[in-house]
This record gives C-alpha cells, sequence and structure tokens, in this order.
C-alpha cells in the first residue's frame, strides 16, 4: 500500500503478528540427483508462438506470451527443463554452496528470546520450540515488571498443535488478542490454494484452555474465509473485518457478532462498507490509546478515514473531514486526534483536530527537507521517525502538552543505520523502544525515555562470528553520483578499510519504486562477499523515498527514466572512481529493483559482467495493460494507464525490459520466479529469460530458477546460496 503508515508499519508489529514460516530443507540436495546426461544438456528451447498485440495504432508480436497458462502441460514442462537447466550450469559450484550454507549457518542471526510485550493489566510472550514452532502466552502483568505473576500464564497458541489441526501448508499471518477478553484472532494463508481464514479462539473456555487445547476437536469460535485484515472491539463482542476480490484487493468490511442472540441461530453478520473503486484498498486499524477503529480507505494518492468508538462498533462510521485529496493515518490521544498527512506537505506534517468533523489545525510544520515516515504515540509524547537532508534517519519527540520538542540522530558508527520500529503497544509506556540495523551491525537496541529525553544504547547485538568478520575493519560511507540532469544521487558503500582505491568485485543494488527505500540491513550472506573482498554499493535512485516524496515523484509516471539513468551514474561513478571494473562488477535488483536491472542489462550488455533478477517486474507493459491481473489498476497511479494513455503507453514501452530486449552480447543473468507469486507473475521472468536468450550473442549462462511452492517475499537459505554461488562463478571466484 501506498501510504507510509502501511509500509513501516508492519515492521512494528509484535514478533508475535508476525508470519510463521514452515520451511522444509531436503535431506538430499538437487544437485545429487543429477544424471550425467541432464549436467550435459544445454538451455531449453522455447517455442515461439507469436500472440499479435495492439495498442494506440501500434501493432507487435508477443512470442512467447503463451508462457502465461499457467497449469497447462507445456508450460509446466518448459519450466521444469528450466530449473534442470539451472541445476546442471552450477553443478560445479556444489562444494562452494555447501561452505556458503555453513558459512551462513554460522552467521544466521540468532532471534533470542523474543522479549515480553505489556499490554494494559497483561503480559504477552512468544516462546519457540527447538523445532522452530510456537507457543503463544499471556500472564498477568506484576506492578512495577514486564514480567507476568507467577501461575497466572496461560498457553494461547501452540503453532504446532495448529499444524494438526488444519488441512495443508499454511503460514501464520496477523495475531491480535481482544484487549481484556480471552479471545485472540489470527489470520492463517493457504498459500497453495491462495487463500486466507480469519480464526477466532476463546482460550479461556473449558474446553479449549491452554495446552491441551488441541487435544480435544478444534472448535473455534468463529472461521471467516477470505478474510485480510481484523479488529476486535474492546468488549469481545464483535470483530470487524475485511475481504477481498478476485484480485486479492481488500474491498468489503463487515461487522460479526461473536455472540448469538438465539441458541438455534448464527451471530449476525452485516457488511459496513463496500469500495467500487478498484483503485483503493480497505484497511483496518485501531488507535494506540483503544479509543477508536480506524477504517483507511486508500490508493498510491490519497485516503479517506473513517472511525468508530472502539467500545461501540454498532455505531454509525464517522468520516474524517480532510480538507482536499491526501493521503493520512490517525491516532488519538487525551480527547484529540492527530493525523500525519502530506495534505499541502510533500514531506508530511501533523494537524490535530477535536472530533472527525473538525477542521484540521497545523500541529507540526511541514519541513521541505526533512521527511517524515512514521509516528508512535503514548500518553505523553508523540515520537517522529525522520528521514534527513543526507538519507539517514533520526527521530524527534515532541510533548502532547507543551509540543516541546527534540531530535535525535544515532551516533557514529550507527549515523547510517536503517532504524527499525518495534512492538511500542503500550499507551503509557515511559519509554520507546526501536533498533537499528546496518550491513556491519545485525541488531542494535536502542531506548528514548520519554521522561529525561535521553537516548541509550541498550545492546550491540554482535553475532559470534567463528570465520574472523570485525565490523570495525570494515567503513559504512555516503557517496554522491551525478545524475544526467545534474541531481546528485545517494550511494551507501561498504568495504573493508584495507581495500582503500583500489578496484575490486562490487555487487550494486537497487530499487527505486512507490517511494519505498532501499535500506542498507544487515544481511549474512553479504558479509561472506565482504570478507571475500567484495564492496557493496546501494544505489538509491530517484522512485524511492530516501530523500523526500519529490524524490518518488522524480521517479515514476512520465519521470520513470530518471531510476534508470541514476542507476546508471552511480555505476559510472564506481567505474571512475577506479572502486570496481566492468569484469568486477555484479548488478542485483528485486521485484520493481528487478525492473532498473533488467533494463541497464538490456541498454547497456557491455556494463557489468553478470545480473540477479529477483522475481523481476521485467514485462511492465503486457501486466499493465491488463486490468484482470491483480494490482495492475491499484498501481496505475505508479507506472500509469498505457491501455488508456498513449503517452503512458510511449512511455512504458521505451524502458520495459522484455519489450527492448534485442540482439546483444549479454552478461551472465540469474533470474528467479515464482509459482505463486501475485505481484510478479512468473511467466514476467520466464518470459524476459527466453527472449533474452533467443537474442545472446555471447556465451554467457542465462539462467531461470522457479520456485513452484514459494511467493512473491519467499526466500530460502539454498536460494541465497545459489545466488551467492552464482556471483561467485562469475567472477572466476570462490
Amino acid at each position: 500500500m501506498s501510504l507510509l503508515r502501511f509500509t513501516r508499519l508492519r515492521k512494528r508489529l509484535p514478533s508475535w503478528h508476525r508470519l510463521f514460516h514452515n520451511e522444509s530443507g531436503t535431506t538430499t540436495p538437487w544437485w545429487g540427483r543429477l544424471s550425467t546426461a541432464m549436467r550435459m544438456a544445454g538451455p531449453p528451447d522455447a517455442s515461439k508462438q507469436p500472440q499479435p498485440m495492439i495498442r494506440h495504432g501500434v501493432t507487435w508480436c508477443d512470442d512467447y506470451h503463451w508462457l502465461a497458462k499457467q497449469g497447462h502441460h507445456l508450460v509446466s514442462q518448459h519450466l521444469e527443463r528450466e530449473n534442470r537447466h539451472t541445476q546442471a550450469a552450477l553443478s560445479d559450484t556444489v562444494t562452494l554452496q555447501l561452505k556458503l550454507k555453513q558459512e551462513l549457518s554460522f552467521r544466521q542471526q540468532d532471534p533470542g528470546a523474543i522479549p515480553p510485550v505489556c499490554i494494559g493489566d497483561y503480559v504477552y510472550s512468544v516462546i519457540t520450540k527447538p523445532d522452530g514452532s510456537q507457543v503463544y502466552r499471556r500472564g498477568l502483568r506484576t506492578p512495577s515488571a514486564t514480567t507476568s505473576v507467577p501461575d497466572t500464564t496461560v498457553d494461547v497458541l501452540d503453532t504446532a498443535s495448529l499444524q494438526n489441526a488444519l488441512p495443508g501448508v499454511f503460514t501464520l499471518g496477523e495475531l491480535k488478542y481482544c484487549p481484556q477478553t480471552d479471545l485472540v484472532g489470527f489470520v492463517v494463508h493457504f498459500p497453495e490454494q491462495d487463500t486466507s481464514e480469519l480464526h477466532v479462539l476463546n482460550f479461556g473456555s473449558e474446553s479449549q484452555t491452554g495446552w491441551n487445547m488441541f487435544q480435544h476437536d478444534y472448535r473455534p469460535v468463529l472461521v471467516v474465509p477470505n478474510v485480510v485484515n481484523f479488529e476486535f472491539d474492546n468488549q469481545g463482542q464483535h470483530v470487524l473485518y475485511t475481504t477481498a476480490d478476485d484480485l486479492k484487493r481488500p474491498f468489503m468490511l463487515f461487522r460479526q457478532a461473536l455472540t448469538s442472540s438465539s441458541s438455534e441461530s448464527p451471530p449476525a453478520q452485516e457488511l459496513l462498507l463496500t469500495e467500487v473503486d478498484h483503485r483503493n484498498f480497505v484497511d483496518l486499524s485501531r488507535t494506540k490509546d483503544d479509543e477508536y477503529i480506524t477504517v483507511n480507505v486508500n490508493n498510491k494518492l490519497a485516503s479517506q478515514v473513517s472511525v468508530l468508538p472502539a467500545s461501540n462498533v454498532r455505531a454509525q462510521l464517522q468520516h474524517v473531514q480532510a480538507p482536499g485529496p491526501c493521503s493520512y493515518f490517525v491516532e488519538h490521544a487525551h480527547g484529540s486526534f492527530y493525523a500525519i498527512t502530506n495534505h499541502a506537505a510533500p514531506n508530511y506534517k501533523v494537524v490535530k483536530f477535536e472530533s472527525p468533523a473538525a477542521t484540521w489545525q497545523d500541529w507540526w510544520p511541514h519541513s521541505p527537507t526533512i521527511k517524515i515516515e512514521d509516528a508512535e504515540i503514548f500518553d505523553r509524547a508523540l515520537v517522529l521517525y525522520t528521514r534527513q537532508p543526507d538519507g539517514s534517519q533520526g527521530l524527534v519527540q515532541i510533548d502532547l502538552k507543551t509540543q516541546a520538542a527534540t531530535t535525535y540522530t544515532l551516533p557514529d558508527p550507527h549515523h547510517l543505520a536503517v532504524i527499525e520500529t518495534t512492538p511500542n503497544p503500550d499507551f503509557f509506556a515511559d519509554y520507546l523502544a526501536f533498533t537499528s540495523s546496518s550491513p556491519l551491525h545485525a541488531c542494535t537496541n536502542w531506548q528514548l525515555d520519554l521522561r529525561t529525553n535521553k537516548l541509550q544504547l541498550v545492546s550491540d547485538h554482535v553475532p559470534q562470528d567463528m570465520l574472523g568478520f570485525v565490523p570495525s575493519q570494515y567503513s559504512q560511507t555516503r557517496a554522491w553520483a551525478n545524475s544526467h540532469d545534474g541531481v546528485q544521487v545517494p550511494v551507501t558503500l561498504v568495504q573493508s578499510k584495507h581495500l582503500g582505491n583500489t578496484p575490486a568485485p562490487m555487487l550494486v543494488l537497487v530499487y527505486g519504486a512507490y517511494g519505498h527505500n532501499l535500506e542498507p540491513c544487515y544481511n549474512a550472506a553479504y558479509v561472506s562477499l565482504l570478507q571475500r573482498g567484495f564492496r557493496l554499493a546501494y544505489c538509491h535512485v530517484r522512485g524511492g523515498g530516501e530523500l523526500s516524496n519529490e524524490w518518488h515523484e522524480q521517479g515514476r509516471l512520465l519521470n520513470k527514466s530518471n531510476t534508470f539513468a541514476d542507476l546508471e551514474a552511480c555505476i559510472q561513478h564506481m567505474l571512475d572512481s577506479t572502486l570496481t571494473t566492468v569484469d568486477q562488477l555484479i548488478v542485483k535488483g528485486t521485484s520493481a529493483g528487478g525492473m532498473a536491472v533488467g533494463n541497464l542489462v538490456v541498454s547497456h550488455p557491455d556494463w557489468v559482467k553478470a545480473a540477479i533478477l529477483k522475481v523481476p517486474f521485467v514485462d511492465v507493459l503486457t501486466t499493465m495493460l491488463d486490468a484482470s491481473l491483480p494490482l495492475t489498476l491499484h498501481e496505475a497511479d505508479e507506472w500509469g494507464n498505457p491501455d488508456q494513455d498513449q503517452e503512458a503507453f510511449d512511455m512504458l514501452s521505451s524502458y520495459c525490459p522484455y519489450s527492448n530486449v534485442q540482439k546483444a552480447a549479454y552478461p551472465s543473468m540469474l533470474v528467479t520466479a515464482c509459482m505463486h507469486d501475485n505481484q510478479v507473475k512468473y511467466w514476467q521472468p520466464a518470459k524476459f529469460v527466453a527472449k533474452v536468450r533467443e537474442h545472446n550473442l555471447s556465451d554467457n549462462p542465462i539462467l531461470l530458477n522457479v520456485d513452484e511452492h514459494g511467493g512473491h517475499s519467499t526466500y530460502s537459505l539454498d536460494d541465497t546460496c545459489l545466488e551467492l554461488a552464482f556471483m561467485l562463478k562469475a567472477l572466476g571466484r570462490s
């Protein structure tokens, strides 16, 4: 979703809200099962079946359009051959992959115990068992501590038992407790069926108490299919939830009673809202003081928020009267509403109003250079998460009564680290907790004392590195590349201090879309590259949101070419600065970042040695011409509507990687796809690989790796090791 609240809010959900993945590894690796004939096999030859296409008087043929016929036996056979070819092409890196897997296993960050979370009278905690399953627990809170009163803790949910109770493979999504009741709700996702369900349990009932809840028949209070998000009322009498349409867009809002007025009739379900505009999503949240449930109808450019008293959800929805089209989200404290909004404020400001219909009053001003990215409200203060002019992050603490403000930035060596929000669900807490992460520091815990205005480093988690990685021997700095129009583009550089200006292997990373930031966080795989003498270069190109909202505006719609020009400028800067050479340079992008990489290798195939495109958005033209695909209508504000707008059609045609493949000597490429990806359909990377391979004049391998079960954000340790091995092989290193 476009609103900053909904892009960053996901990061600060408690650990017990996050996805529970059932990842399985193969005992015998795929490379051990390859036959000699398979190892010798050449790349699959995708047949050409021209599909005529016409728009705005322009006619062209899509030779590989047939690959979009998911489930067709010819498509399945082709994708199987692609996977076998990739396995064969990298079979000589088997030993290297095993070595890398051992390295990453040593270096993987141990999450340790998940800290308990205090909300109201209770302490909520999660225990992770040796098999990876988790037990969610609740106990009464002691008067002055974050521990629970002995003998009051109950086991709310055991994910291992849930696995036995529900059919098929699933992941556990959002989990929420109902305030001051024994109700818990969670969304279960079934990826293979591409469906989801809301389950509500009463963990205090005799038939389903604690650890033994699944020794009885699994009897949830409520199961509702196709639910995206939900919220309880304060009394536990109702649950509100959103459901999705055929394109997975949450568009309907329901109110469901959890008790029935009659023993013979089911609880009543009432439809409160249907959003007919296909660009809009419907989302639910609640204010931190538990006074209101908020309903946000939003698209890429604007939102409309309505509120319901959390203690009386049978009341009428009250629409917040924004002064004009804008994006905003709403909080509440001490009888007043606060909204973070971009109305007449591209980098966002804070307004205050006394009722949904009241006029907005500016409370914290807009800054033309400092962007507000998120906010956390407490009984005594509002804390803003900000992005500084140099791209670094900071915080501003504002007293709710006096509006006195204190600004904070992280000290070195954490100045360029990524600030990551953590659970702060207690409205009356005296501290704000957050973490920071960087390529050199896995996780640093910070605490901001809201009473004394002091920022304290609580702990710096340095994983026990048995392989000799010492963060102090490396540096993280900021460089600036001069783009085609004179704009300075920031690049985050990470390297060994011993390298100096000596040319070295370099991994260039890029994203540049939706106003989302390319965040240089800790990544154990990249540490392995740093130890092998690599440099890392994070290119913060336009289209992202690193510098301001204007940074996003300059890289979307008819300005999209700036994204690609910025990447070219960043690479040229690295080469001109003798930090690397073409034969040492690898570029990597994921999703929309894969589009930037695809555009680069099609436009300048001789600029890099190798490229990795993960679930890349490389056929943007075909996608945005097909309104039946998920997200197409919703994303017209980012890419344009080429079906209705010839100018948008011409622009997308000019930069779409798949549309612009031509005869050239292409670098080595590893392209990935996932069969259950609703954001970038598998056929985009499959078509791109087939077309590049057809036009490739070099002997460099063009590889496609298809995950048969994963979705857009599914990554495994084996996949990571395959990517690392591909990179090292491309450079002739180990």
